[in-house]
């Protein structure tokens, strides 16, 4: 893996994409325009369409108007890249896993993940944000430590092989997101990345004395979360951090925008009929959700199914289409996951499934995306 120091952009690194690629141009171009607080330069790297996975501004106009995950389009792609040009960036000091993504960094200390199509900006949010709820800020590494009044990352002294289900010289690592309140108590520890059930509750242990300040920018206290890399030993950490892989929804589209620069795309369209099928992100869909839930679990002996089979991740996705009504008008497997049953289970649910008439230019019509579902068995989780 090549890694690049774009000096131009205040360094911010680039994982999995060649100094040469457009990818990487444009990175450094959006970098450039952030440093130089210049909003048009900002906006001449988004593409036709942005996804705003959850960025927390400071900037008290820019936080009321995007407030929550949303996509952006209109004249609020121009508010958005006048918001995100009030940052000041910072060294990052850690790298994405997205293919053609990078990771920025803004003071104080909050770092962004972006993903590219080309030449341009697709999608920006913070590592591991949900997507939806509270936008809450992720701090990097060395912000989340400048908190801690107790504990550390090196904790050896708390795991043993044995406690971890290691051979004697084995090694092991996995990420923890850690989420603080007003107060600076936690609140969340989730473990992402964990070869097993027993390192992921031997880790989160290790970390259940830890302490730490409220986080306060502009003299107001505000909940954060971060991210930290344990490795078991200590000695085996990796000298560059990559972040945990972000799910992050795209469309599927027929035609490539990207090759489209130059034509006019804001007029000379009316509204499409009602009959015309068009395609849009998970989250466009899911912000119009009036029943149902993307939380289907398997059934208990599909899960332990999934256990016996070794599976340390499962992972299925479902193309669905809506009707002009907001009712489900289809429901296929787009990829198995491997488990009859869950596959299943995932179509009856989602068939059940509701929402609001998705509209443009204020007319109802049929639109499709495809969904992903990942299912993480725990053996902790199955009955003895």
């Amino acid at each position: 893996m090549r890694l690049v120091v774009l000096v131009a952009a205040l360094a911010p690194l680039v994982a999995h994409a060649d100094p040469e690629s457009d990818s990487a141009r444009a990175a450094a171009r959006l970098a450039a325009g952030i440093r130089a607080h210049d909003a048009r330069a900002v906006a001449a790297v988004f593409g036709p369409s942005l996804t705003n996975g959850g960025v927390w501004f400071p900037d008290a106009a820019c936080a009321r108007e995007f407030a929550e995950p949303t996509e952006i389009t209109g004249k609020r792609t121009r508010m958005f890249a006048r918001c995100l040009s009030k940052h000041r960036l910072q060294l990052s000091t850690r790298v994405s896993a997205l293919r053609n993504g990078i990771v920025l960094t803004v003071e104080p200390g909050i770092e962004l993940e972006l993903r590219f199509h080309g030449e341009r900006l697709r999608w920006i949010g913070h590592p591991l944000h949900a997507s939806t709820g509270a936008i809450i800020p992720t701090l990097t590494a060395q912000a989340f430590e400048g908190l801690r009044t107790k504990g550390s990352t090196n904790v050896d002294a708390a795991l043993t092989p044995k406690a971890l289900g290691l051979a004697p010289n084995g090694s092991t690592s996995a990420w923890l997101q850690i989420c603080l309140d007003a107060r600076g108590s936690i609140t969340r520890v989730d473990v992402h990345g964990a070869a097993s059930g027993a390192i992921s509750k031997a880790l989160t242990s290790a970390v259940a004395d830890w302490r730490f300040r409220p986080f306060e920018i502009r003299g107001a206290v505000v909940p954060v979360c971060s991210l930290s890399l344990l490795t078991y030993p200590a000695s085996r950490a990796p000298a560059i951090e990559i972040l945990p892989a972000t799910t992050v929804p795209v469309a599927q589209t027929t035609i490539d925008f990207d090759d489209l620069d130059g034509l006019d795309l804001t007029s000379g369209f009316g509204p499409p009929p009602s009959t015309v099928q068009q395609t849009v992100t998970p989250l466009a869909l899911e912000r119009l959700r009036l029943t149902g839930t993307q939380q289907i679990e398997p059934d208990a002996t599909t899960r332990g199914q999934m256990i016996g089979a070794g599976k340390l991740s499962v992972l299925a996705s479902i193309k669905l289409c809506v009707n002009v009504r907001g009712r489900v008008a289809s429901a296929t497997l787009h990829k198995p996951s491997g488990f009859a049953a869950y596959d299943q289970k995932l179509l009856r649910e989602i068939r059940q499934w509701t929402f609001k008439p998705y509209l443009i230019s204020h007319n109802p019509v049929e639109v499709c995306t495809t969904t992903t579902f990942l299912v993480v068995p725990d053996p902790t989780m199955l009955s003895p």
